[in-house]
């Protein structure tokens, strides 16, 4: 079993930078994972999500939730010749969820095919085109 620690992920720039996300919030099965950078307000940093819903009885379905936030903040424009800067403000998020469905019937290698069939699928050239392009398969 995996202690709550910190988790980095790399993100996608040509040059990947690590993202270390620490644990701010353990509240029963729900666990949430934040940047913090000192250069970077609160509202602007990468956070992650973690999820597990327990089935009920013996033939019942678990659930794993993962999601990502990738807030972008506003871009203060003009002059600010009075002296007052404009707090911070997110301006959009790209977000991104991964819902599994386990059967508590299932096997540990059927968790782990379904897991490496996910992560598979989110390196795949048709994927990455929709997401990245917006580009539909012909």
């Amino acid at each position: 079993m995996a202690s709550l620690a910190v988790i980095t992920i790399n993100d996608g720039k040509a040059t990947p930078v690590a993202h270390a996300l620490n644990p701010i919030q353990s509240d029963g099965h729900l666990y949430v994972f934040r940047e913090n950078l000192s250069s970077l307000p609160i509202i602007g940093q990468v956070v992650v999500e973690l999820r597990l819903i327990r089935g009920k009885g013996p033939t019942g379905l678990d659930k794993v939730r993962a999601k990502v936030y990738l807030p972008a903040l506003e871009t203060i424009t003009g002059n600010n010749s009075q002296g007052y800067t404009a707090s911070a403000k997110v301006a959009y998020s790209l977000q991104s969820m991964h819902e599994f469905f386990l059967p508590q019937r299932g096997t540990s290698d059927q968790s782990k095919d379904i897991l490496a069939l996910s992560k598979n699928l989110l390196s795949n050239q048709i994927l990455i085109d929709m997401i990245v392009d917006r580009i539909e398969p012909f």
